[in-house]
């Protein structure tokens, strides 16, 4: 889809659920999308549509509390909202498990979890989501 670094504008939830599509069906074994945004800016919604590009059918929106949602798809699907841990908690969900496994990865509030995911990987796609008010979401892909 895309190399280094590339901005789209999406006008309305729709636009932003089929960019999650279109990444979901190129994502590969051990892809990790790193959703970053302030609340309210699409995270989830992008999540979901990366969900329904490895063919998830099930949808359980997002794991705020439960803090992952595992869905079966093309892959599996590791939907984590980091958003209520600390960087200790965070090396105790066992991220490079998800990974080893073939897993592809959608984190929330990314930062929290950095560390847990051990050495740089090949397959990371920074995802920064931006509020345009009626106009819609920036968003900024960064491999």
């Amino acid at each position: 889809m895309f190399n280094g670094e590339t901005v789209l504008e999406t006008k309305n939830a729709d636009g932003t659920l089929t960019l999650g599509r279109q990444l979901g069906r190129e994502a590969g074994p051990q892809s990790i999308f790193l959703l970053e945004g302030d609340l309210g800016t699409g995270k989830t919604v992008l999540a979901h549509g990366i969900a329904q590009g490895l063919g998830v059918r099930t949808w359980r929106g997002s794991p705020t509390f439960n803090l992952i949602h595992e869905y079966e798809g093309r892959l599996p699907y590791f939907h984590i909202d980091a958003y209520r841990l600390t960087p200790g908690e965070a090396m105790e969900l066992d991220l490079i498990d998800m990974l080893e496994r073939g897993g592809v990865l959608a984190v929330e509030w990314p930062d929290r979890v950095l560390p847990a995911l051990g050495h740089p990987r090949e397959s990371v796609v920074t995802v920064h989501l931006e509020d345009l008010g009626e106009a819609g979401r920036r968003i900024e892909l960064r491999r």
